[in-house]
């Protein structure tokens, strides 16, 4: 087809997608614009309502969250570059290849949407929303965003995550999204006749539904703010942590030294400067982010420097802190991205805990594939990239000073609400994230990664507390807000005296999900009525 000719045909719904695509890169973080996504879709649902074929549909939702996508994620070619020393010149490209289909669930729901409600004509209250919801939850994701998060600064409507998980967030624009699009449409079909557009009672159907649900939606997150609240003014006691960030990265500045034991002493020494810095404020315990410990530590393995371990040893043998760090740990061939919790007896012997992550990045910590083709990891370590972690048993618990239980987290675990789920349904009373962004480059990535972990102690109303190498590090109260937030790329030691509440068991926590399971039954079994209710019609053998 020609260009100009299919532009000439098109533009009108294309202009719509771009103005969608700048509104949500907008919305996220930093810049914080959340609000607007109660409307600022519905160019994009105007697109699904007037394609003529599911393919269409498909397509021109596709094309909405591939650009998004594309513009808030620059930080997977720094990544890229990082991880497995591609040249830029390939690793830029790397953005358009994850994006192609990293949100995936809404090119399906619209090409569903379009089968059920144009093609099979039946309308069911809220199913838009419904699907999204589970499509959603169930698409797999390189990294697990989903629009919901959009409103990371609007504390109480934040709430509804301790219901819903973030999800339910993504519903809610799903569904006020749809009805915007609907009325808009309506309206321009009084003058233009031949635009597609529902009939005033079934708009008034989804209008009222539509409404009840935000109300009740609304009604939750406000009651629940104020008890949260009444909670927060309350807590059963605290625990005093200091966090370390010592704004480099461990890892890459000993890659580059021909001499890697002495870089290795030399980080170690900088980590424990810091540390008696952290000991003078007199810690419950000190928090050293993700790999901060550039070696391995007690592992089954000859090329651990001992020296360095050795050394570290003594400092906690000597100074007893309870010190929780981010390093590597080895049983037998398999390596682990891990993080240590140790301290020492009055006579100086060590009590050494770890959790093994579980969740591991690919192509940063795994290769895809690499289990299955002989030879492919070999390749990918040749070229200078790339690691081989061994994947963690699960959720865990490490037993801290005072007998606080902390629930172990490492980078990008924190995205993962079903995974912190477990970890605090285990009893913890707090959640703990060691992480490290400096591979990610000067992109939106470090504020992304922050707020979208931020949601995790709403759903599960435990504090979270985030160590990073080089930012943002904080203390996440209960109620989703940062108690401080640390500089960028600045060397930091901060103490925060971290408030401890009574263990809630979250409506999350407790449906699990059964909530998913159950708006996956809906959309499906709406999808099932109309394929049979047309093969009915149709005369066919069903």
């Amino acid at each position: 087809m020609n260009p100009r000719l299919w532009l000439r045909e098109n533009w009108k719904w294309l202009a719509g997608i771009l103005v969608s695509v700048v509104l949500t890169f907008f919305s996220y973080p930093p810049h914080g614009l959340g609000l607007l996504m109660f409307v600022a879709l519905a160019p994009v649902f105007v697109a699904m309502e007037t394609a003529t074929t599911w393919k269409q549909a498909a397509f021109r939702t596709w094309l909405y969250v591939f650009l998004g996508n594309a513009a808030i994620c620059t930080w997977v070619a720094h990544s890229v570059h990082e991880f497995t020393q591609l040249p830029w010149v390939l690793s830029y490209p790397c953005i358009l290849v994850l994006s192609f289909a990293e949100q995936g669930s809404w090119p399906v729901l619209a090409a569903l949407r379009f089968q059920l409600q144009k093609r099979w004509g039946v309308r069911p209250l809220l199913w838009t929303p419904v699907a999204l919801l589970f499509l959603d939850v169930c698409w797999p994701k390189f990294f697990p965003n989903t629009m919901g998060n959009v409103f990371y600064r609007v504390a109480w409507l934040s709430q509804l995550a301790d219901l819903t998980g973030v999800w339910g967030l993504t519903a809610l624009l799903g569904m006020t999204n749809e009805l915007a699009a609907l009325l808009f449409l309506k309206l321009v079909a009084r003058r233009r006749p031949g635009v597609p557009a529902w009939s005033g009672r079934e708009l008034a159907r989804h209008g009222v539904a539509t409404a009840v649900v935000l109300a009740g939606a609304f009604g939750y997150a406000g009651w629940r703010y104020g008890k949260v609240k009444e909670l927060m003014a309350q807590p059963k006691g605290m625990t005093r942590v200091a966090i370390v960030q010592p704004s480099v990265n461990g890892v890459k500045k000993v890659k580059a030294e021909a001499d890697r034991g002495s870089a290795r002493r030399d980080l170690l020494e900088h980590m424990l400067k810091l540390t008696t810095r952290a000991l003078a404020m007199q810690p419950d315990f000190v928090f050293w982010p993700e790999t901060a410990y550039p070696d391995t530590y007690h592992g089954e393995t000859t090329r651990e420097t001992t020296a360095v371990t050795a050394y570290l040893d003594g400092f906690i043998a000597a100074s007893r802190p309870w010190l929780l760090f981010g390093g590597r740990d080895q049983i037998g061939s398999d390596r682990f991205n891990s993080l240590f919790l140790v301290t020492a007896d009055a006579g100086g012997k060590l009590r050494r805990q770890v959790y093994h992550k579980t969740i591991l990045l690919e192509l940063a910590e795994h290769t895809p594939l690499a289990d299955v083709i002989p030879g492919l990891q070999g390749l990918v370590r040749a070229a200078g990239g790339g690691n081989s972690f061994a994947r963690g048993s699960g959720p865990s618990l490490l037993e801290g000073p005072n007998g606080v239980k902390l629930g172990a987290t490492i980078c990008l675990e924190g995205l993962y609400p079903r995974f912190v789920r477990d970890v605090a349904s285990l009893g913890a009373d707090l959640i703990v994230n060691a992480t490290n962004d400096e591979w990610f480059g000067p992109t939106m990535e470090p504020d992304l990664h922050l707020y979208l972990t931020a949601f995790r102690a709403i759903e599960t109303r435990r504090p979270l507390v985030r160590s990073t190498n080089t930012g943002y590090s904080t203390v996440v109260d209960i109620d989703g807000q940062l108690r401080f937030k640390s500089d960028l790329m600045t060397e930091a030691v901060i103490t925060d005296d971290v408030p401890l509440y009574e263990p809630i068991r979250t409506p999350f926590m407790i449906v699990g999900d059964w909530l998913i399971a159950a708006a996956g039954i809906y959309a499906l079994a709406w999808l099932a009525f109309a394929w049979r209710r047309n093969r009915l019609k149709s005369g066919a053998p069903t």
